[in-house]
């Protein structure tokens, strides 16, 4: 019993020994192991640098030519060609549909007729005109004419009526017979019929040719007969001057229509009024134009395309910035390889109410006619002068809410977490405006692999040179 003991006091020692020796020794194991069994993470850094960046604005939008124009019918008819199809060019002048003409032809001709019809109703009016006219002159004439006529019964009535008064007394004193004296009577009293018809047929023949008429029309009388006969003239002639003039008035009229109607044939063929492409054709043999409105009537649609503008919307709190001679880059999806510029030239003057943007226009060269109307665009306006800026890879920013994220930077082998504040993001670069320095080591790969503080093996460092700049 008592060897029993002691081998058992034995063994227990023995164990606890043990024990404590294991509980030394398999920490310094396990960490010995694990050491040589984790590897330090591998990245790759560019070194960043401050660069001078102009603010930028990005939106989206379509292409609109800078010059487009319906062309339309301006009188009423059915076509019976178009002579055009959709991306055909049309040049200035180019015929590009055309009216039936029957009805506009068979309107000149009766127009024709009776302009000349007109113009024998006024050749007709002139000559009855001027007859009047001569007329007029030769009543003023004969008025003249029996004036003197008068004055001359007048003189041989006083001369006879003195002749019977002097024998008279001659045969009252018996100095002569009394069939003398009857006879001197006698040619007496014809001679004062004779003045006395006289005097009544010039008052006849000068009605409306008397000094009286003219003063009456309210004219002063001329003291030269050229200056009466003038005035007689117009005012004895007043019926056939105004038919003169309604015959005119209707020639005239019929000349205004003859002229519509030429214009109404001549405007049955539709001419392109610009050089440019038919990028839209709306109507097709046989379709009727009314006359009601030309509204929804255009037959083509020409535009020019050689300058076309990048039409695109920018927010109301952005729209302070926009003015025109902006430089605005474009880039077309469907076009990657190409890259345009363009120039703000029109700006709305106001703000659109339910979306609350502002619409810009900026003119772009479109070279090889590549842009077409309607194609979607995405575009980027520099705003502002320059400012600095540090422009990194998309690859090493994590976004953690608006405008806010960070970065991974090495020192001295270890990643440190950096948070930095985003001024804009232009495809696959972001600008940050702040929480970095110049020279920094960013990571650029390996960023998901990172830790505060982990230490790291750097692959590589790419330098600056491969933090290209996408904007100005």
């Amino acid at each position: 019993m008592k060897i029993n003991g002691k081998i058992l006091f034995l063994g227990s020692t023995l164990l606890l020994f043990i024990a404590i020796l294991i509980s030394f020794l398999v920490p310094k194991i396990s960490g010995t192991f694990k050491d040589s069994s984790v590897k330090k993470p591998s990245v790759k850094t560019v070194e960043i640098q401050v660069k001078m960046v102009s603010p930028s604005i990005e939106s989206s939008g379509i292409v609109d030519p800078e010059e487009k124009v319906e062309v339309y019918f301006k009188v009423p008819g059915r076509i019976e060609k178009v002579y055009v199809e959709e991306g055909d060019h049309a040049s200035k002048g180019k015929l590009l549909a055309s009216l039936e003409k029957f009805q506009l032809e068979q309107e000149k001709k009766r127009f024709e007729a009776n302009l000349d019809s007109s113009m024998a109703q006024v050749r007709l009016a002139e000559e009855k005109y001027e007859k009047a006219r001569k007329q007029v002159e030769a009543r003023y004439i004969e008025v003249r004419k029996h004036s003197e006529l008068v004055n001359k019964y007048k003189e041989e009535y006083e001369k006879s009526k003195k002749t019977y008064e002097a024998k008279e007394t001659v045969f009252k004193e018996g100095g002569i017979s009394s069939e003398e004296a009857n006879s001197a009577r006698v040619e007496m009293i014809a001679r004062m019929t004779a003045y006395e018809n006289g005097k009544r047929d010039y008052e006849i023949v000068s009605i409306g040719m008397r000094d009286d008429d003219i003063k009456t029309a309210g004219f002063k009388v001329p003291t030269t007969d050229s200056g009466k006969l003038a005035i007689l003239m117009d005012l004895n002639t007043k019926i056939e001057k105004a038919e003169v003039e309604v015959a005119r008035a209707s020639y005239r009229s019929n000349e205004s229509l003859l002229n519509s109607a030429k214009q109404n044939l001549r405007e049955a063929d539709l001419y392109s009024p610009m050089e440019g492409l038919v990028i839209k054709k709306y109507k097709t043999r046989g379709d009727v134009i009314s006359g009601s409105s030309v509204q929804g009537q255009a037959v083509v649609l020409v535009a020019k395309l050689e300058t076309i503008y990048a039409v695109f919307n920018v927010s109301e709190k952005d729209s302070v910035k926009v003015k025109k001679g902006l430089e605005v880059d474009i880039s077309i999806d469907v076009l990657p390889e190409v890259k345009y510029k363009g120039v703000v030239s029109k700006i709305q003057p106001y703000i659109e109410e339910k979306t609350h943007t502002l619409q810009v226009s900026a003119k772009v060269e479109n070279k090889g006619n590549k842009l077409k109307p309607g194609m979607f665009l995405r575009t980027r306006t520099y705003a502002g002068e320059k400012m600095p800026m540090f422009e990194i890879p998309r690859s090493g920013f994590t976004e953690t809410g608006d405008k806010q994220g960070f970065v991974f930077v090495i020192k001295e082998k270890r990643a440190y977490k950096v948070a930095v504040e985003v001024s804009e993001t232009r495809g696959e670069s972001i600008l940050i405006s702040s929480g970095l320095q110049e020279g920094d080591q960013l990571v650029v790969e390996g960023v998901s692999r990172l830790k505060e503080g982990i230490e790291v093996d750097v692959l590589k460092s790419e330098g600056s040179e491969q933090n290209q700049s996408v904007g100005q």
